[in-house]
């Protein structure tokens, strides 16, 4: 609605009274949104009015007009140099340029699509959808390689122009230089009404095909599983499906148009803490990644004895998970892939996930058992609430309620076979463990809001009869790291005399013991550090488990390495090779020269190297007593 005194103002006859009137005006003082702003200049001001008012930088800054508005306004000048005037003049965004040359001649537009390094990937569609079919034919016709090298798909601008437009864009199709797969998803993502304009019998039947089916306002193919699925062959890159919720008839045929469309997207949802809100973010995965963790998945379900208890269930589904995942080597560097750690089916059928990723994967296996659970986040960590569980305790009876279950930080556990720390635990003894050394509160699972019905705990006695119940424990309750402990006390005890013989064959433990030891380093690093290399007879003065990237992989995927420090073997590297499954040794040059840190670990570590001398070694002076010691530099 238009204030009085813009009425006034407009009432003037004379353009220049009017112009002088504007800048007497305090537009501060009055109630006025951008909008009827917008509104009442175009009502009040002629064309010529609005250039000259434009033009005037400081009349516009005093009536408080957005840089919205003058984008709008600049829109629908009749000259283009007073355009680009307009632009310079306030500086505008890169998007909001984009705006205003969408409305200037072709020739213009591009020219500053080719021209302008400015102008990015969605500035781009902005200017390029508002191009004529001509003109847009003839720019793929000559620079489809800017398109190509922006990551732009020719359906992406011609799904935003007007139907006129699209019609032609459609007769002149078969001259242009797009691929089938490329005409087949400009036609297929029309808009509703150009399609109705369409004579579908002048088109082919790959055509036809791409002309029938649906899409959403994303552009993304809406999937009728009841038609014939070859329908959507060609059209993978528009196919974006959650499956989660599909009946079990069309799981089935979802997984058929899996192999007719192989590079469609899978979609599986997560709602992500970012600051003081929750965000839905989707993560992809393959159809065949899809594939491959459903059998896994319907695997570990198939094998439960239908007799057993929501507890029972839970600890085998949490054990299977544990052997399957492990947490990402790559996290916290350059090269994490947070899609890959997060994408539910990706995580199953990879072996890989971060928190967000493998509790979500949990959630989803025990949904399918009938068991409640809910993500919760605490900072940047989530993990399980389970809900409404009857828990079973060794004196015979059962209690029921909430409790907290963390399968990622009981990943590691759960592959070695050691006892599961973070199982069915209640709030207040899940918050012990996020106490440092140090007596630090790291608020892993601090949420009181969501947490504080938690109060279910399983004790240790329990937790080793729930176990042993599912077979997971030996006869007398213990649990399959036991075997580990004693076999390696084992080698120790035999090699006691030969450190570098002892070391090697807690080397050979470890890969017969976990054939897949170089891949699941989280578990690997734990084993070694906690167990293989914690022998005096060792004779480790110093020790560094940890990763480093290989120089000529430009992948810079994660290697793990032991670095240790000793009177009888010196300074000497091993490491992990996952095509071999073992540790290769090298001298400190033949490893320094191959090998490197991750950014982040060196920024972690104040920018020194686990292996680089921050001590020196002194012996006693007593010749009797004779020792190393550390010492500070």
């Amino acid at each position: 609605m238009i204030t009085e005194e813009l009425k006034l103002i407009n009432s003037l006859i004379n353009a220049e009274d009017r112009l002088k009137a504007l800048e007497s005006w305090e537009g501060e003082q009055h109630s006025i949104t951008p909008d009827e702003m917008f509104d009442a200049l175009q009502e009040c001001l002629s064309k010529k009015e609005i250039e000259e008012l434009l033009l005037n930088k400081q009349l516009v800054n005093k009536l408080h007009i957005t840089k919205e508005i003058i984008t709008e306004l600049a829109r629908e000048l009749s000259s283009e140099t007073s355009k680009e005037k307009v632009m310079e003049m306030y500086e505008l965004p890169i998007h909001l340029m984009a705006e205003v040359i969408s409305t200037c001649s072709d020739e213009k537009k591009i020219k500053s699509v080719l021209e302008d390094k400015r102008f990015e990937k969605y500035s781009m569609m902005t200017i390029l959808s508002s191009l004529s079919a001509e003109s847009l034919q003839s720019f793929l016709l000559e620079h489809k390689d800017v398109l190509t090298s922006n990551g732009i798909e020719p359906y992406v601008i011609t799904r935003w122009l007007s139907i006129e437009e699209q019609r032609r864009i459609v007769e002149l199709i078969d001259d242009s230089n797009l691929t089938v797969t490329e005409r087949k998803e400009v036609i297929a993502t029309l808009r509703e009404e150009t399609k109705q304009c369409i004579d579908a019998s002048e088109l082919s039947k790959d055509y036809q095909d791409a002309l029938s089916v649906k899409t959403d306002f994303g552009g993304n193919v809406i999937i009728d599983f009841e038609r014939p699925l070859e329908t959507y062959r060609g059209l993978d890159r528009l196919i974006r499906v959650s499956p989660r919720d599909l009946t079990n008839k069309q799981k089935a045929k979802f997984i058929e148009l899996g192999a007719i469309c192989p590079n469609m997207s899978v979609i599986s949802y997560l709602d992500t803490i970012r600051g003081s809100g929750t965000i839905e973010r989707e993560y992809v995965s393959s159809p065949k990644e899809y594939i491959d963790a459903e059998a896994w998945i319907e695997g570990v379900i198939q094998g439960l004895n239908p007799e057993y208890s929501d507890a029972q269930k839970l600890a085998v589904i949490d054990n299977a998970i544990g052997k399957k995942i492990s947490y990402s080597a790559d996290f916290d560097t350059e090269v994490h892939n947070a899609n890959d750690a997060r994408a539910m089916w990706r995580v199953i059928s990879s072996g890989y996930g971060v928190c967000e990723g493998v509790a979500l994967a949990e959630q989803y296996m025990l949904s399918r058992v009938g068991i409640d659970s809910e993500i919760v986040f605490a900072g940047e960590h989530a993990f399980l609430k389970i809900k409404d569980i009857e828990l079973p305790l060794t004196n015979g009876e059962t209690v029921r309620g909430n409790t907290i279950n963390d399968v990622t930080w009981d990943l590691t556990l759960q592959r070695i076979g050691g006892k599961p720390d973070s199982f069915c635990r209640s709030y207040e003894e899940i918050r012990k463990l996020d106490i440092d050394d140090k007596g630090r509160d790291k608020g892993y699972h601090k949420n009181d809001e969501k947490l504080q019905d938690a109060t279910l705990e399983l004790d240790t006695q329990s937790l080793r009869a729930l176990y042993k119940s599912v077979g997971l424990t030996h006869e007398d309750g213990s649990f399959p790291i036991r075997d580990l402990i004693e076999e390696s006390a084992g080698i120790d005890e035999m090699y006691q005399d030969n450190p570098a013989e002892n070391l090697s064959e807690q080397f050979l433990l470890l890969a017969d013991t976990y054939p897949d030891f170089a891949k699941c380093q989280d578990a690997s690093m734990k084993v070694l550090s906690d167990i293989l290399l914690d022998h005096v007879n060792l004779g480790i003065y110093r020790s560094a488990v940890n990763r480093v990237f290989d120089r000529n992989d430009t992948e810079k995927r994660p290697v793990m390495y032991v670095y240790v420090d000793s009177d009888t073997m010196g300074q000497v590297f091993y490491v992990a090779d996952e095509t071999s499954g073992v540790f290769t040794g090298l001298t400190m040059e033949e490893f320094e020269a191959r090998y490197e840190c991750y950014d982040f670990d060196l920024e972690r570590a104040n920018g020194t190297r686990p292996w680089e001398d921050k001590y020196q070694r002194v012996k006693s002076q007593d010749k009797e007593d004779e020792i190393i010691e550390e010492e500070e530099i």
